[in-house]
């Protein structure tokens, strides 16, 4: 995420600090994935050997190992450790190498057209992450989020950035539709709010997309955190604000 997927050391120790102290007290319970004030955890392939604390109110797990098209080889293991969890992919855009023009290819782009292959790329690279967390039992996953942040490859223009988001979120949009026993998955979009102005240019601000917001701040208490609920970037509200734990480095998600 905006921070190295940071070390679980002593994560145990800062959720409870969080839930019975002052500096972070629960509220009452939203209905939802993400209760209100209530404080959850999201790792990914650099925590693969770290044990994770039982009773976390909800964990967000990343398929991929850092990058569109690579994957998170201990995803299972990590999701399984929640009784409550969602995937978030990465995304991105890089031209300049095979995976571009095999979306060329895949969409029949004309030569100079980086719009369409830009498209394609990220509707692959939403292809492939869905197929390695289909693989990994994850598949069925109430909630999706796309990490948008500026560590991973985009291209100076937004307009390509923006197809390239488009791309990945209609990816797995297609491949999570309601069905008879549970309604279509929710995909959402994690970004510091600065970030996300720098890389799409405002191009993406009226979509309907919820929001996991990125503050990459430290000692947050509860108001300061509820503030964040409130600066959605998108045209739906803020789900859950990322901040990162008192005397520790993990990252923590807040409940809106």
């Amino acid at each position: 995420m905006s921070t190295p997927k940071r070390r679980l050391l002593a994560v145990a120790a800062v959720l409870s600090a969080v839930v019975v102290t002052a500096l972070l007290p629960v509220a009452a319970e939203a209905s939802g994935q993400y209760p209100t004030g209530r404080t959850g955890i999201d790792i990914s392939y650099p925590s693969c050997s770290r044990i994770i604390a039982p009773g976390v109110p909800f964990g967000i797990v990343g398929v991929n190992g850092g990058r569109p098209y690579t994957d998170n080889s201990c995803a299972a293991a990590e999701a399984h450790a929640f009784t409550n969890v969602s995937l978030y992919v990465n995304t991105g855009l890089y031209t300049g190498g095979s995976a571009f023009a095999k979306a060329m290819a895949y969409g029949g782009c004309a030569a100079k057209d980086r719009s369409c292959g830009a498209y394609w790329y990220g509707y692959l690279a939403g292809v492939e992450a869905y197929r390695y967390a289909k693989a990994q039992g994850l598949a069925g996953a109430a909630t999706w989020w796309l990490d948008v942040e500026m560590m991973n490859d985009w291209n100076t223009s937004t307009a390509l950035n923006d197809r390239s988001i488009l791309g990945e979120h209609q990816a797995i949009a297609d491949r999570t539709p309601a069905t008879a026993t549970r309604p279509r998955a929710v995909i959402g979009v994690y970004a510091r709010a600065g970030e996300w102005s720098t890389i799409t240019g405002g191009g993406l601000a009226a979509r309907h997309w919820p929001v996991w917001f990125a503050t990459g701040l430290t000692k947050q208490t509860t108001t300061q955190l509820a503030h964040f609920c409130t600066k959605s970037f998108t045209a739906s509200a803020v789900r859950i604000v990322q901040w990162i734990g008192p005397g520790t480095l993990n990252d923590l998600d807040y409940g809106c």
